[in-house]
């Protein structure tokens, strides 16, 4: 059953807790994606039932792009939707949403329990849903998406317990394969998805006592541990030393959180060169460029840690934020990283980066007199072996195009050199930084001009 909310309630929160934007329901998860392909982050939010709400789906929130929220629709589907991502599957460049539901019996029992893919939200809102059922015993602890075998569409892994098994749902074009399940050697909590090998496909790390990562190489899962020091519950990706490469990050949560880096030396093989501790609990993990030196900064629930360099951290400030987080984002378009995390039982919180990694209720977009208009449009695209970039520069001045994949992780930066004022070209031959072809899939291109970025265009690369 789908419904249409035409009043959307925004409130704003006392503090740090940001504007807060009503859902029907009591919110379990978050993911952000450009749906209506704008240049704007929208929300996904997803639902489980709880004692005093029993309202269960999905709900869209369209970022009007200044950071507001509207909630656009939202669909009442089975139980228990406690896992959302985004993807891209089918060969175009409007994100899918991907979410885990159970269908329960009348004495609270699971009857089936499902991957639910929500094709081409913008295009068909909730006409369009595929489920794929998956083992009934096993319940979700993780869900993320990637690509894993290098081809066109994203992949799906969930990680589930408590029978300790990942499973991988590849794309096949239009949908999603069964599962298919490996054993893991113990219990598991989250999973997350990066190219730690710079090979253009997606690795899978799911946390625990050990680091599990699994590679598909050769139509062939191959799987390698890393021992951590402690049991690890939180993980992310992202460069902390600053190479090029992604590293591990990962933590404990409860009682005190112990951190570990690991670091990785470009080919997907990780040293331990950093670790901390400090006692408080966290729930979440978050590690983007916050303050926007450069670095990337490292967040565990409302604890903050900045990157000083050098794999040095500026003590963690345990006051410092008022949210519970899920996901990341530049909401408001001034060029720095917000969070959008729950900001109430039903409703979807964001708190805004102030530019210096310190967060405020209200957001902050760019000022108008910054803000210079052109375009950076290609041709062809979707693309196979090579396609050409055209713009038109208001000034001149150095130029550079940076493409990014669907995960955020850049794979190429183009320098053009001091361009003059007017109409520009350059070509893209579909390869990395290191001279390699990049997988199938969407890319995000940035244009920067006297190092300000003035425009952004979506690139298919179909093979």
């Amino acid at each position: 059953m789908k419904r249409t909310l035409l009043i959307v309630f925004c409130l704003l929160a006392v503090g740090l807790s940001g504007m807060r934007f009503r859902a029907p329901y009591y919110i379990e998860s978050t993911a952000i994606a450009d749906l209506n392909l704008d240049g704007y982050p929208d929300v996904v939010a997803s639902s489980r039932p709880v004692p005093f709400d029993s309202w269960r789906g999905i709900s869209v929130f369209i970022n009007e792009g200044n950071g507001v929220l509207t909630l656009q629709d939202s669909c009442y589907m089975a139980c228990h939707h406690d896992h959302v991502t985004t993807a891209f599957i089918n060969d175009n460049e409007y994100p899918d949403i991907i979410t885990i539901s159970y269908l329960l019996t009348d004495s609270g029992q699971s009857e089936a329990r499902y991957v639910s893919c929500i094709y081409d939200y913008f295009l068909h809102g909730y006409s369009s849903i595929d489920t794929i059922r998956f083992n009934n015993d096993l319940a979700v602890r993780g869900l993320a998406t990637g690509n894993f075998d290098g081809l066109y569409g994203d992949d799906v892994v969930i990680n589930t317990s408590p029978f300790r098994k990942v499973g991988f749902l590849m794309s096949q074009g239009e949908s999603l394969s069964p599962p298919q399940y490996f054993d893991l050697d113990n219990p598991r909590q989250q999973v997350i998805v990066g190219d730690i090998d710079g090979d253009s496909r997606d690795e899978v790390l799911v946390t625990g006592t050990t680091l599990e990562i699994f590679d598909f190489e050769d139509g062939v899962w191959n799987s390698s541990s890393i021992e951590p020091p402690h049991t690890m519950m939180m993980v992310d990706f992202s460069d902390m030393d600053n190479d090029g490469d992604l590293d591990i990050v990962a933590a404990t949560g409860m009682g005190a959180v112990r951190i570990a880096i690991f670091c990785n030396d470009g080919a997907g093989a990780f040293t331990l060169d950093y670790t901390y501790q400090y006692d408080d609990d966290a729930g979440f993990i978050g590690v983007k460029d916050f303050d926007g030196n450069g670095l990337n900064d490292m967040l565990f629930g409302n604890m903050m840690m900045f990157n000083l360099g050098e794999l040095e951290f500026s003590i963690p400030d345990t006051t410092y934020l008022e949210c519970n987080p899920m996901s990341f984002a530049d909401m408001d378009g001034n060029g720095t990283i917000d969070i959008v995390g729950t900001g109430g039982t039903a409703s979807v919180g964001v708190v805004y980066n102030d530019g210096t990694g310190h967060f405020v209720s209200d957001p902050l977009p760019p000022e108008p007199e910054q803000a210079i208009e052109t375009r950076l449009s290609n041709y062809p695209n979707p693309f196979r072996n090579s396609t050409v970039f055209s713009f038109e520069l208001p000034e001149s001045g150095e130029v550079i195009i940076d493409i990014f994949n669907c995960r955020g992780q850049k794979v190429r930066r183009m320098d053009l050199g001091y361009r003059v004022k007017g109409k520009q070209s350059t070509g893209w031959d579909g390869r990395n930084e290191e001279g390699q072809l990049v997988a199938s899939g969407v890319y995000l291109c940035r244009l920067q001009a006297k190092n300000k970025a003035i425009a952004t265009g979506k690139v298919v690369l179909v093979k």
